[in-house]
């Protein structure tokens, strides 16, 4: 790498993003304490990508631009910025997001104070477009906890339809990042998760407590090209190719498979649950065949039984059911902030 212990590479991969690109590329200009290059890659936007991002290559030294003569995609566009990083850290950031003030100097610190970590991630504010941005209170102090990798896979198992870094947010080492590799194109919409849980095969993971970023939420966000059940399928995905990878350096693995699995099976019966009710249940079977298949013995679970019911009486047994629901929600993240302190302190 670069040998400059306070370098950071950013690349912003932008595809007709061109109205958002010049607040995204200011937030790391004006980001102090760091030595600092942007790339920006043009993935052949229709918009007003190219003029924007010229100018900004003019207006600063640190700016480099590229642009694709044709569509390559987001996975080719993150992997050409992934093999031109050769700072000490690296981050890829969103074209529509930005980072907030002092977010890259948190991380340094992070960094520097905790060799064994290979990724540094923090908290997002999400930004509605058409909304007011949130108002952010951050503290002086950079705040933050180191967990093993280990004990970072147990928790994403225990969440498994969900992703536990917020990406913008999410810098890492930039030798840990070339020998993990690139994206996979097998995974467009949970390339980001395998990464994560890749990087923890390798060394820990911090959190830091305060905001870093603000996450742009508008119609023409990724996700929202994909349906929740591709979604759930995407996780399942990335999550066999880790444990397939690394049956080594993970411990607890056979427990941890049947965790994440059974995680996205009951996801899977509970999307089937909100069809049943809005939908009128056009997509359950597509659902329940997702979930038996990885945990057969949920056909015998109250949640299952929940959705039959809710599958003969529609909203009148939706209402009925709302408290007991809400109870089991709670009962659910009482267990889980449990399991977290548990982690925490290990």
């Amino acid at each position: 790498m670069s040998g400059n212990l306070n370098s950071i590479d950013v690349v912003v991969p932008c595809y007709n993003y061109g109205r958002y690109l010049r607040s995204c590329v200011r937030s790391i200009l004006d980001q102090s304490g760091v030595t600092l290059r942007v790339l920006i890659i043009d993935d052949a936007s229709s918009d007003e990508t190219a003029e924007v991002a010229q100018a900004l290559e003019l207006e600063d030294s640190r700016v480099t631009f590229w642009s694709h003569s044709v569509n390559r995609g987001n996975i080719n566009t993150y992997n050409e910025g992934i093999q031109w990083a050769s700072a000490e850290y690296f981050l890829l950031l969103s074209a529509d997001d930005w980072l907030l003030p002092g977010a890259l100097a948190r991380v340094l610190k992070v960094f520097q104070d905790h060799p064994e970590v290979v990724l540094v991630h923090g908290r997002a504010v999400v930004a509605r477009v058409g909304e007011p941005v949130p108002e952010i209170e951050n503290s002086h102090r950079t705040k933050y906890s180191v967990l093993p990798g280990q004990s970072f896979i147990t928790a994403a198992c225990s969440d498994s339809d969900s992703n536990p870094v917020w990406t913008p947010t999410a810098v890492v080492r930039t030798a840990d990042q070339k020998a993990v590799g690139g994206y996979s194109a097998a995974l467009p919409h949970a390339g980001d998760l395998h990464l994560w849980l890749t990087l923890a095969c390798r060394g820990s993971i911090a959190e830091i407590e305060n905001y870093q970023a603000v996450y742009r939420r508008h119609e023409t966000n990724m996700h929202y090209s994909f349906s929740k059940l591709k979604n759930l399928r995407q996780h399942l995905l990335a999550f066999n190719e880790v444990f397939d990878s690394y049956p080594d350096k993970i411990k607890n693995y056979g427990a941890l498979r049947k965790k994440y699995r059974k995680g996205l099976a009951l996801s899977a019966i509970r999307l089937a649950q909100r069809d049943a009710v809005n939908n009128g249940g056009a997509l359950c079977d597509d659902y329940l065949s997702f979930a038996f298949d990885l945990a057969p013995g949920l056909r015998m679970s109250a949640v299952f039984l929940q959705l039959q019911l809710l599958r003969i009486g529609g909203h009148r047994v939706a209402r009925a059911l709302k408290p007991l629901r809400q109870k089991l929600r709670q009962l659910r993240v009482n267990g889980s902030n449990a399991n977290l302190r548990g982690l925490i302190q290990e």
